[in-house]
This record gives structure tokens, sequence and C-alpha cells, in this order.
């Protein structure tokens, strides 16, 4: 009750079905287009459709890839979610509400080869989210970070796996729980109910993503929670 559903991506899917159910609206935006982002400004507008365009995989040796790849990458990953919060946080903090959620993986949490890009991008969202976090502590609005690991069957698994290097790493790590799109965002819908600040799926994975954290942790005390 109450919810006005906005959803903006490259290729919205079943996300337009949501939208209609919750009196909301979707546009197609190319988020790697990073001057296109000040669509976001006027939320309260229906904008032109734009057309779907693929999500850029890097995956291989950094050597081998496109400058323009590289670049898209950091964008959508990065510096999007960044431009986005930047322009939605004023009025959310004055409506005393809200929760920026950002998704990050678990490729960024250790150095894995080929997919050096892809693995920077989502570790500087890691590093943003957790930052934000504190500069988000004396206001109503608060962030969730999402850790996770691959998804069988999205456009994204599937492009990464084409890699040699990334599909032999999977098949090592194949022992660990698979996770589904629908688990996914069922458990990021109840850390948002309990007002979590994180959520690292899957499960097994948290000890050592606490674990790497920990450093960090240690310094925020030491310097008073500043």
């Amino acid at each position: 009750m109450g919810t006005n559903l906005r959803v903006a991506g490259p290729n919205l899917g079943s996300c337009s079905g949501a939208a209609r159910h919750l009196s909301g609206w979707t546009y197609r935006h190319k988020l790697t287009q990073f001057t296109a982002i000040s669509l976001i400004d006027d939320l309260g507008q229906h904008r032109r459709r734009h057309r779907p365009r693929p999500v850029v995989v890097v995956a291989g040796p950094h050597a081998d890839q496109l400058s323009d790849d590289v670049r898209q990458t950091l964008i959508a990953n990065l510096l999007a979610p960044m431009e986005l919060t930047r322009q939605l946080l004023p009025s959310m903090i004055k409506n005393g509400r809200g929760t920026v959620v950002n998704v990050s993986s678990l490729v960024a949490e250790t150095p894995l080869p080929n997919t050096a890009s892809y693995a920077t991008s989502k570790a500087g969202l890691t590093q943003f989210t957790l930052n934000l976090q504190l500069e988000l502590r004396k206001t109503p609005v608060t962030a969730l970070l999402v850790v996770r690991g691959s998804i069988l069957g999205t456009a994204l698994n599937d492009a990464g796996l084409q890699d040699p290097v990334v599909a032999r790493l999977t098949t090592k790590f194949e022992k660990l729980p698979q996770l589904r799109a629908d688990f996914v965002a069922s458990r990021m819908a109840q850390a948002l109910a309990e007002g979590r600040q994180s959520l690292i799926l899957p499960a097994v994975s948290a000890p050592a993503v606490h674990f790497r954290r920990l450093s960090g942790r240690l310094t925020e005390a030491l310097m008073g929670g500043m």
C-alpha cells in the first residue's frame, strides 16, 4: 500500500507486469550510456521508451578487452548506481524513508582470473555501499548491500560461461548451492522487510565475506564510528 514502482533498464521483461500491479510504470533505458542517467531526474513523468540493448559482459584476459567494453562495465556496475543514488538521496531523506539497494557479487570478494573488469566494478560498488551505510547512519534512509553468486539461467551467467576459464572455475565450485532468481528476489524482499544492511547468497559464503570485512570494522571502531 502506498507503493509506486518505477523501473528503468535495458530489458524489463516481467518487471513491467510487477510495475503495473503496483500502479507504477517502466521505461527502457541504456544505463551504460552515462549521459542518459539524467532521465532519473524526473521520475514523475513518462519518458520515451528506449530500444533495448544487450548488457556487456567482459570476461577473458584483461589485455584482450576492448576499451569501450571495459568502460561500459564500469559505468553500468559502478558509476550508474553512484549517480542514481546521488540524485535520489536528497528527496529520500526529505521524505523520511527509503532504502538504497545495491547488488554486488562474490567475484568482488576474491581474485579470479579473466574477471578483472567485472570484479573491479563490483568491488567498487561494494565499497560505495559500505561507505554509504556510514553516511546514512543518522538519517531515516538505509542502504542494503546484496552480495550474491551467479544465478543459473540468466543472460549474464550464460555470457560469462562462454569464457573457458570462467567455465572451468564454475565447474570447480559446482558443489556450492546454485542460486535461482526467484529465491534471490524472495531473500532480498525479506532483508528489506527486516531492515538488514547486508545479504550474502549463498549463505555458505557469508563467513568468508564477513572475515574479509573484519579489518574495516576494526578501523571503524578505532575511529569512533566516524
